[in-house]
């Protein structure tokens, strides 16, 4: 076996023993692995769709769904949280999960951010006070708040990222 195959075998395993801990610390269990990058949470049933944690990224989104199921366990009345709010609940508890277990976040925060601020923008969008958005979200989002007020409509890019300063924010007066 090639050595570049054997340190990707030794990572997913790791990868893998870190969600499989993580899961039955928080009693969730797998519904689907799903095939893509994306997840989903059953907050009644207690079950997460996640893709298989084959890099420290794909983890980050598996713990993001775990942390839906945590928060909406811990959290009175989370089901009638804005959404930009339990995205954000459950972002900062998958990047606490990378940090806990020495992961890189960089990559994972930057999209975190990314996601945080379109869940933003649809609610500035459909009518929505941008200072009703909790003073910490739009300190971790780094938002620009004179920006945003003023702009009739704001529209993140849906482009690649690799880190906080390549999220690109278009705004319509």
């Amino acid at each position: 076996m090639a050595d570049g195959r054997v340190k990707t075998s030794r990572m997913r395993r790791r990868l893998e023993f870190i969600l499989y801990k993580e899961l039955s610390d928080a009693d969730v269990s797998v519904r689907v692995w799903k095939r893509n990058g994306g997840g989903a949470a059953d907050f009644n049933l207690q079950f997460v769709d996640v893709p298989r944690p084959k890099n420290p990224y794909l983890l980050g989104v598996a713990f993001h769904e775990i942390g839906h199921i945590h928060h909406y366990r811990t959290t009175k009345r989370y089901d009638e949280l804005p959404l930009y709010e339990l995205e954000y609940m459950a972002e900062t508890y998958a990047i606490d999960k990378l940090k806990k277990h020495g992961m890189p976040t960089r990559e994972y925060r930057a999209y975190a951010t990314k996601y945080v601020l379109v869940c933003c923008a649809k609610y500035k969008n459909s009518g929505g006070d941008v200072m009703k958005i909790p003073a910490e979200i739009r300190k971790w989002t780094k938002m620009k708040v004179r920006k945003w007020i003023a702009a009739r409509r704001v529209l993140v890019e849906n482009t690649d990222i690799n880190s906080l300063g390549d999220i690109k924010i278009r705004y319509k007066n």
